[in-house]
């Protein structure tokens, strides 16, 4: 397994392993391949301690010293690649399944005739690879080196059609690379286990642990400019003038953290908004049974498998009708789908869905029906046929 893993980060006193939603697919894809009998390696440059949860190895890059910023992506690429051939030979690496967008470390691996899996997840990848403005989401990115740049957007097209099997989580993903590059995606969704997320606790139980008496309106992620919080809070202002019992739950951490705690201080939602930074385990657990509408207001997704698990939670799910998440999100069957950047639709919809307690049970019903084509053993058998199409293709 080829990938970044978040790092530590210290919250006081206390040491937290934060996963985002790839890193947690890629673990739980390790526990099922050790489950039938596979060794697995994981190949990253850092993050710790995930490596014992999956029962896998654990091959870490040696830091590159101080560069330029200019020649950093190229000394990067060709330090970390001798590193993985060296690796590959010595453990005689029979796949390799790369979750990492700007890596090619393809290119040593080929010269070995080891058969190659590209998962893509999350990143900026149609507007990197498209040159379309991407200011509004991504200000940091309008300082990127031109010389940096040019190696990301070679490094990428090189690495997604010299991959054996390339994987896509939705189908907007597999149409943007096929129409750009000519690639030819395996759509195959993200995955989560049923049956953890069918055994939460009661609702009345959950709200008690986060002392709520109000309706749970939740969102779940990173804290970045993408995920689109800043309409959420922009609609929560407006829904709090029609329904003063709410609540609007922000679990997660990110780079918006300390904007988002001043917007909502400027809208005066400071006593109605409630940030409990990252969540896992029995907690996360909790705050899915104590929700009743999760939403999602991204700016654009591939497929977050923080709505797959809302599915499996039987939540109903308002989100942008962008990139993926039509996949799994049906207008008006399980959820409901908005225009992105539109607090008042978002506001209007969520009211609709808590005014609805009849219509709450019934998408309940549906998602918790259709979560069972996201479980896992339904999902690993899928890449389990893409690593046998890569060994055929080697």
């Amino acid at each position: 397994m080829c990938t970044d893993f978040l790092p530590y980060k210290f919250v006081g006193e206390n040491q937290i392993h934060m996963i985002g939603g790839k890193q947690i697919h890629i673990i739980e894809l390790s526990e099922m391949l050790v489950k039938h009998g596979h060794e697995v390696f994981y190949i990253t440059n850092k993050g710790y301690g995930a490596e014992r949860r999956a029962n896998a190895s654990f091959f870490r890059a040696t830091p590159l010293p101080p560069l330029l910023d200019e020649f950093k992506p190229l000394a990067k690429m060709v330090s970390n690649g001798l590193l993985l051939e060296k690796f590959v030979k010595k453990h005689k690496i029979d796949l390799l399944h790369i979750h990492y967008s700007a890596i090619s470390l393809i290119r040593f691996v080929k010269m070995h005739k080891v058969p190659v899996v590209l998962t893509m997840h999350g990143g900026a990848y149609p507007a990197e690879l498209t040159r379309k403005s991407i200011s509004a989401v991504f200000p940091a990115e309008l300082t990127r080196k031109s010389i940096s740049r040019a190696l990301y957007i070679l490094d990428f097209s090189w690495l997604v059609k010299n991959a054996d099997v390339v994987i896509s989580p939705s189908r907007y993903l597999g149409d943007f690379l096929y129409n750009s590059f000519g690639v030819k995606c395996r759509v195959i969704p993200n995955a989560v286990h049923i049956k953890k997320i069918a055994n939460l606790p009661t609702k009345h139980e959950a709200k008690k642990t986060f002392n709520l008496h109000k309706a749970v309106i939740t969102f779940m992620g990173r804290l970045a400019p993408e995920k689109g919080l800043k309409y959420l809070f922009e609609a929560f202002s407006i829904l709090r003038s029609k329904v003063k019992a709410a609540k609007l739950i922000i679990a997660g951490m990110g780079p918006n953290e300390r904007y988002l705690k001043v917007l909502s201080s400027q809208l005066g939602l400071e006593q109605d908004v409630k940030f409990l930074g990252y969540v896992s385990g029995h907690l996360k657990s909790s705050l899915l049974a104590a929700t009743d509408v999760f939403v999602c207001p991204s700016i654009y997704e591939f497929l977050p498998i923080v709505n797959l698990e809302a599915l499996a939670a039987g939540l109903p799910i308002v989100a942008s009708r962008v990139g993926g998440i039509p996949d799994v999100v049906e207008d008006g069957v399980n959820g409901f789908l908005v225009p992105p950047r539109d607090p008042q639709a978002l506001a209007e919809t969520i009211l609709k869905l808590l005014k609805d307690e009849k219509l709450r049970r019934q998408i309940r019903v549906n998602n918790i029906q259709k979560a069972k084509n996201y479980d896992w053993n339904v999902i690993f058998p899928k890449i389990y046929q893409a690593y046998r199409e890569a060994f055929s293709a080697g």
